[in-house]
């Protein structure tokens, strides 16, 4: 599994809040952590690098192999959005201290549709001709 940081950069099994994390794999390639925190109960999901918060902190990435710039199909980034569907989580925390700290799982829908999208060549006609 995947070293997990909090947005501080505190590996996760450090953390103050990875008591009570349920370890799960989504897909064979895809490991992350989930956990319900906070008065209201809302979840955090702790991501690896197969789903990675962009620096822009709004969006997320689906990589293979991130150091090695290996993109997921279509299919498998559409599978593991329908996987994480199932958790209530509010905040994501990604592996290079990046965080999606609001609507992180309508983000990782839209991230996940998008991608799926280029990798399937919906907008291959936006990057001109051969």
């Amino acid at each position: 599994m995947e070293s997990v940081v909090a947005s501080d950069g505190t590996p996760a099994a450090a953390h103050p809040m990875a008591a009570g994390l349920l370890d799960h794999q989504s897909q064979p390639i895809c490991a992350s952590r989930y956990r319900r925190v906070g008065e209201d109960g809302a979840g955090v999901l702790f991501t690896g690098d197969t789903v990675a918060v962009n620096p822009d902190g709004e969006s997320l990435a689906f990589m293979r192999s991130y150091p090695n710039r290996i993109p997921l199909s279509s299919s498998v980034v559409l599978r593991i959005a329908d996987h994480l569907d199932r958790y209530d989580f509010d905040r994501i925390y990604g592996n290079f201290g990046r965080a999606i700290t609001h609507d992180a799982k309508a983000r990782l829908r839209s991230s996940a549709l998008r991608h799926a999208a280029w990798a399937r060549g919906d907008y291959d006609h936006l990057t001109g001709p051969g």
